[in-house]
């Protein structure tokens, strides 16, 4: 499946989603797929509060993909296997219902 990671989030109202955002209220970062995958696959695993240590094989996967989506020049092609993982941990990382939705959407094969 080919994802376009650099695409942005946005509200239900259709403003840009923002990671940061400056003093003055406008955004500084905006949320991108690409940014929110990564952000979560990069992140621990949480349990009980308690940061969980991954598995070299995890790390390993979690860095590689990361690696792909950042390099990307364009619309990248993934498996479904990693799509499924990517909705996987973005719900696990991301607490805003907004942010996993469309995440997720995006993310649809």
């Amino acid at each position: 499946m080919r994802i376009d990671f650099s695409a942005p989030l946005h509200h239900v109202n259709g403003t840009p989603l923002a990671l940061e955002i400056n003093e003055d209220g406008t955004v500084k970062t905006p949320a991108t797929l690409g940014g929110v995958a990564m952000a979560a696959v990069m992140a621990p695993k949480v349990v009980d509060g308690q940061a969980q240590p991954a598995s070299g094989q995890e790390a390993l996967r979690a860095l590689s993909l990361s690696l792909r989506i950042f390099e990307a020049q364009g619309p990248l092609d993934i498996t479904p296997e990693d799509a499924v993982y990517l909705r996987e941990r973005i719900a696990e990382h991301w607490t805003l219902p907004i942010v996993v939705g469309r995440a997720w959407k995006m993310l649809e094969a």
